[in-house]
């Protein structure tokens, strides 16, 4: 009998938001049958659906929320990065609010837009450009994907 034919236990995998969820020892081993290529693409979305949900409960508001996910969908080497942004900014700034946008260059026809989270601080310009410069140097500049290309950090001063 072929590994592939096998009937095969499911395994309880944890994944960020906690909620258990059952994946066939195939894709483990590197096989994928007919049946999982539907959890596999429903994986993706799930990736897109647990970043918002993490964003939102690390301090993260997150303003026009379809177009969002409908850009994650085209840029989903994004998604990582977005789970590391909160700890980064926190180790530097601390507890700050979040916002995530998609923003769109009016003056470029066509645009894709850029994410861009913004980032609250009462710091003064000075001390605060200095802490996205170590943000950007230590983070931001060493990320090599074609898809971070779309997204940016930002300042808002309050």
């Amino acid at each position: 009998m072929s590994i592939l034919t096998q009937t095969k236990p499911n395994y309880n995998v944890e994944i960020l938001s906690g909620a258990p969820r059952e994946i066939s020892p195939c894709i483990w081993l590197g096989f994928i049958e007919a049946k999982d290529v539907f959890e596999i693409t429903k994986s993706f979305s799930d990736d897109i659906e647990k970043t918002i949900f993490f964003l939102r409960n690390n301090n993260c508001v997150i303003s026009n929320t379809q177009e969002v996910k409908n850009f994650l969908e085209k840029h989903a080497g994004i998604i990582k990065y977005l789970f590391e942004a909160p700890n980064i900014v926190f180790k530097y700034f601390g507890q700050s609010a979040l916002s995530l946008d998609l923003i769109f260059d009016l003056d470029v026809e066509d645009a894709e837009g850029e994410l861009v989270l913004t980032i609250e601080t009462n710091l003064d310009a000075k001390s605060a450009h200095k802490k996205m410069n170590k943000i950007d140097e230590n983070w931001l500049m060493k990320i090599i994907d074609k898809d971070m290309n779309f997204f940016n950090l930002n300042l808002k001063f309050i």
